[in-house]
């Protein structure tokens, strides 16, 4: 499963030095994401690409609407649909959410749909951006809700470049992800299999 991995997560017009958000560490990623999209294509493993709808005032739930109103902090609007950064082929799955987590649903798919979509699968592979936000999200409530058991692919996920994103993404990694929600992996556990 590929979270947000899109040009409004890399794209440095998308950056915002007043807010402190910088994409050089997700742009970084994207070779290895490639690798893993791969060896997914090469041994016919089915590949979800979970995109965001058009992240502005009018397309976001109220819930989000009310914290960024609330918390300036929280603000990330962005114009027009995203683009995927690596292209779907035919038979892959395309999701768009306008919530965090891709089991949140969306203004264009009812709730769950992503979770009908995924049976019978039980174990999901995950890649994307933000580690500390999206991906973190669709972790707990795949996990929670649906009962999920995730690989976490460390080396191919990413967060803005802030040192305390970075110090909270490390902590998901290393005290988080892997005692409570599945095993955290390198790219390289995958393709020694190729």
């Amino acid at each position: 499963m590929l979270i947000d991995v899109q040009h409004t997560t890399i794209a440095r017009e998308y950056e915002k030095s007043e807010w402190n958000i910088h994409f050089q560490k997700c742009r970084d990623c994207i070779p290895k994401i490639e690798k893993i999209v791969d060896f997914f294509r090469a041994h016919n493993l089915p590949l979800i690409h979970v995109l965001t709808t058009e992240w502005t005032e009018k397309a976001l739930p109220w819930n989000i609407r009310k914290l960024y109103d609330e918390n300036p902090n929280a603000r990330f609007y962005h114009e027009g649909t995203p683009r995927p950064v690596i292209t779907p082929l035919n038979g892959e799955l395309t999701v768009r959410k306008n919530m965090p987590s891709a089991f949140g649903g969306t203004d264009y798919i009812e709730e769950n749909y992503l979770f009908k979509q995924l049976s019978p699968i039980r174990h999901i592979t995950i890649c994307g951006f933000y580690s500390t936000g999206c991906v973190h999200e669709t972790i707990i409530e795949g996990f929670n809700r649906h009962r999920y058991f995730f690989n976490i692919v460390r080396d191919c996920c990413e967060t803005f470049d802030d040192p305390g994103r970075q110090a909270f993404q490390n902590m998901l990694f290393d005290s988080h992800f892997n005692y409570m929600n599945g095993h955290v992996i390198e790219s390289a556990d995958i393709l020694q299999y190729s």
